[in-house]
């Protein structure tokens, strides 16, 4: 409990700040076999708009596939970079679906 009150004196930057300055943003993962269950997925999840995330906002929906993590051969230095090299955006504007 002592960190949580005082993460921000005692631990360098703002490491629970997202990109936008907003804190506890959440996202939720679909996790599927394959990258064309993840596709189709995303699509049927994407149907919703963010009607599907509302009620949890601030909230994005991704799908990811386990056979794109398979085949992912770079050193990724933490979770952001490979959600953005494999992950499908479903709630997000301008996403794939």
């Amino acid at each position: 409990m002592f960190l949580l009150d005082n993460r921000h004196v005692y631990l360098p930057g703002c490491f629970d700040i997202d990109i936008h300055q907003q804190s506890t943003f959440t996202w939720w993962f679909w996790a599927t076999r394959t990258q064309e269950e993840a596709m189709r997925l995303a699509s049927r999840l994407g149907q919703a708009g963010r009607g599907l995330v509302s009620p949890a906002e601030p909230t994005d929906v991704w799908t990811i596939s386990l056979e794109a993590l398979e085949a992912y051969d770079r050193k990724a230095e933490s979770f952001y970079e490979f959600v953005d090299d494999l992950a499908l955006p479903v709630s997000r504007k301008g996403s794939v679906v």
